[in-house]
């Protein structure tokens, strides 16, 4: 039969409903495509909320792997008892169980590797410091090769959770900011304290020391300046980022500038050392605090905007 009496015989509301059929059809194809994209980001933002709170955790653990080198390094330079070091080291020891509970559940290969090697360092340094079997040098050099490996496993943490990922760059630039970049500012904050308050301790830096703390300085700098630079990119995209984070943004930077220069003008420039190393240290301390402060807060902002 040829198709145009076939269609000639068809009853109009038989024409109409072929018609509908087929603007069905078309119509399902680009729904389902977009269907399946936004089921996507659904999961993203899912995923990213979840995460939240273990990377915030690892945080805690790098936070108080830093605090313990601080106060590792007064402990072994006799300036203070080693009452505060143990209790920071039960803290840290607790952060790090909390940890090792999380990677287990992941069943990454990558992670797991990392964490292994991270956990067993500080199984080894905790045990060493505790016998005082280090001196103030080697106990800085273990506390320093230990925390980069702690943010690396952070950041597959992160990057499980598709953090590294966000698919909107107003929150994408604040988290990298947040937990890309000021955990690398805090470490090198942290690397300034445990390294002044040595060479206070012992009342002496050697032209070597010196350099190498202003090295230091000059990577905090550098760190803060990226901080910063992702942090304005976030809040240029979101002005609501900057109405609740920039006070917090802005104190924590200037702790930050305060520090390095306490650095540079009592031990890096006199030729005597004479500056007190547990003031230098709860400076120090307050300063890195800030910056996990502003963490927590940023944190709490971003829960906010996935939900």
């Amino acid at each position: 039969m040829d198709k145009h009496t076939l269609l000639g015989s068809l009853r109009l509301g038989h024409k109409f409903l072929i018609l509908c059929l087929i603007a069905v059809i078309l119509a399902s194809i680009p729904t389902w495509l977009y269907l399946r994209e936004a089921g996507k980001g659904l999961d993203a933002y899912l995923d990213e909320r979840a995460g939240m709170p273990a990377v915030v955790g690892g945080l805690r653990m790098v936070q108080l792997t830093q605090q313990h080198r601080g106060l590792a390094a007064l402990v072994l330079g006799g300036v203070t008892s080693d009452d505060k070091r143990a209790a920071k080291q039960q803290e840290a020891d607790s952060a790090y169980a909390a940890t090792d509970a999380l990677v287990k559940t992941l069943h990454d290969a990558v992670l797991d590797a990392a964490w292994s090697q991270a956990r067993s360092d500080w199984q080894t340094l905790r045990s060493q410091v505790s016998s005082k079997s280090l001196t103030v040098p080697q106990s800085y050099a273990a506390h320093t090769a230990l925390v980069p490996k702690l943010l690396k496993v952070n950041d597959l943490i992160g990057d499980y959770y598709g953090l590294s990922l966000d698919p909107d760059r107003d929150s994408y630039q604040l988290i990298q900011a947040m937990f890309y970049q000021l955990p690398y500012l805090a470490e090198e904050l942290g690397k300034t304290r445990a390294k002044g308050a040595g060479l206070l301790a012992k009342k002496e830096a050697s032209p070597a020391d010196r350099l190498l703390l202003s090295s230091i300085v000059a990577r905090v700098t550098d760190r803060l300046d990226q901080t910063l630079t992702a942090f304005g990119k976030a809040a240029r995209y979101n002005p609501d980022f900057d109405t609740a984070l920039a006070p917090a943004m802005r104190e924590a930077s200037q702790a930050a500038t305060k520090i390095t220069d306490l650095a540079i003008h009592e031990i890096v420039q006199p030729e005597a050392l004479s500056y007190s190393a547990e003031n230098y240290v709860a400076l120090a301390t307050q300063a890195i605090d800030l910056q996990f402060a502003l963490n927590a807060v940023a944190s709490k902002q971003l829960d906010a905007l996935l939900e």
